[in-house]
């Protein structure tokens, strides 16, 4: 069973840097539902599954933040398996797939409820061990954000596939339904944030620079935006914002505003 030419030009394709995030220390990224999502659109709502081969507590310690906060500090390990088919379609017995990926990663995260640090700590190790399983998948998976995390294409063509059209980086593949550019390694400038969470207000310009534990409060926040599976979890999520105390700067504001805005645009679909 072979993939479609439609499906090996896609999977070819630079990666549409509109898709790239970037954490608090500017380190280039896709979110998991964002992977989720292409995966569903190369090869089918079926066409492709992720099982957790383990997933196992490594830490759990009772920890006070830099503000002397009580806190709960936990860490998981996950190891998946990604497995793919060609035509979108699979039986459960036998799976007719192409091939398969292993692949682990570690999740930890710091919060005051015992329960709310396990139920990151394990989403965001869940999370992590997929991306990295379909970045065996190539550029339209994050494979080209290892090189300085630019969206050019590193693969371009394959020699397993000789009648799919090469793609030249930077190039837009026909059919594809978002523009395709090449990113420049380096952190853009950012503009004015506008209020995207409700009831949240730029900070203003003159905020002193953020402690360590600013840092990790948004470090999670972004982490629970991102694994909310419903608008309620996201709300949630948006009133601790809201009570944030110190106020977020500017340029965390726009990672928060960013980050939410995706989340609910994809719980809406």
């Amino acid at each position: 069973m072979a993939l479609l030419p439609e499906q090996i030009n896609q999977l070819l394709a630079p990666l549409d840097p509109s898709r790239v995030q970037r954490d608090n220390k500017g380190m280039s990224h896709l979110a998991a539902w964002d992977v989720r999502r292409w995966l569903i659109r190369i090869f089918g709502p079926t066409g492709w599954r992720i099982e957790t081969i383990s997933c196992e507590l490594i830490f759990e310690n009772e920890t006070k933040t830099k503000m002397g906060r009580e806190a709960w500090y936990v860490g998981y390990r996950a190891q998946s398996r990604l497995t793919v088919c060609g035509t979108g379609k699979y039986t459960d017995s036998p799976f007719e797939s192409l091939a398969f990926f292993e692949d682990g990663a570690i999740g930890d995260a710091t919060l005051p409820t015992r329960g709310d640090a396990h139920d990151m700590a394990m989403k965001t190790a869940l999370s992590q061990a997929l991306k990295r399983c379909a970045m065996n998948l190539g550029d339209q998976f994050g494979l080209s954000l290892y090189n300085n995390g630019s969206a050019k294409a590193v693969v371009g063509k394959s020699l397993a596939h000789p009648d799919g059209d090469e793609v030249a980086a930077g190039e837009a593949v026909e059919g594809d339904t978002e523009n395709i550019s090449e990113v420049e390694p380096e952190v853009p400038a950012v503009r004015e944030p506008k209020p995207a969470v409700r009831g949240v207000k730029p900070a203003s310009k003159k905020s002193s620079l953020p402690t360590m534990d600013d840092i990790e409060r948004i470090a999670a926040l972004c982490e629970r935006l991102d694994a909310a599976e419903t608008l309620g979890d996201l709300d949630i999520v948006a009133k601790d914002i809201v009570s944030m105390n110190p106020k977020p700067s500017d340029g965390d504001l726009k990672i928060l505003q960013d980050t939410w805005k995706e989340r609910k645009v994809a719980l809406s679909a």
